[in-house]
């Protein structure tokens, strides 16, 4: 009768040290890495452009990171509405540029825009409007403040965003990647 009692005593022991080393790892010790990251990993964006706006009549898109750009650059029609890729903080508007706090220290780019809508610390929602291109070509940057880089908005575009964009590069012939590099410091 001892020995079983040893042994199941010794069972619950094992059994509970397995538990808590779980528990351990799932809110202590794995979210460290994420920590540690370019603070971007809960970002997704929506394509801040209707795939009726696209035109291909030069390049129909710039990847980011050709010829040192940090934009990825679609061709749209002129005045087509530009929407707000997810939702934040509007940061910053210039004469044909906004800027929104996305997450901390996080900003998406919008240029060139004419007749923009919003306002400086105006909170927006995904897929508010923001204003209306400006020219037949429209930036759109991912800007990480707190690593100093440039990224490429095409990493953090939902499933659907990527294959409008996939597409496009097709419709153009365009073989390469629409991220030549990952990101550009700056």
């Amino acid at each position: 009768m001892d020995n079983k009692k040893i042994k199941s005593t010794v069972l619950f022991i094992m059994m509970g040290v397995v538990v808590i080393s779980v528990i351990l790892y799932v809110f202590v010790f794995a979210p460290s890495p994420r920590k540690q990251t370019l603070g971007t990993t809960n970002l997704t964006l929506e394509l801040p452009i209707q795939n009726k706006d696209l035109r291909y009549a030069q390049e129909g898109i710039i990847p980011f990171c050709k010829d040192n750009s940090n934009a990825l650059t679609l061709e749209v029609i002129y005045n087509a509405s530009i929407y707000s890729a997810s939702q934040g903080t509007v940061f910053e508007v210039t004469n044909n540029k906004v800027v929104v706090e996305v997450l901390s220290d996080i900003y998406l780019e919008y240029e060139p825009l004419i007749n923009i809508i919003v306002k400086n610390g105006e909170y927006v929602t995904t897929n508010t409007v923001l204003g209306y291109s400006m020219e037949d070509h429209f930036n759109f940057r991912l800007k990480n403040a707190r690593s100093k880089i440039y990224e490429c908005p095409y990493l953090y575009l939902t499933p659907f965003a990527k294959s409008v964009i996939d597409q496009s590069a097709e419709v153009v012939g365009y073989d390469g990647d629409v991220c030549e590099c990952v990101l550009l410091k700056y």
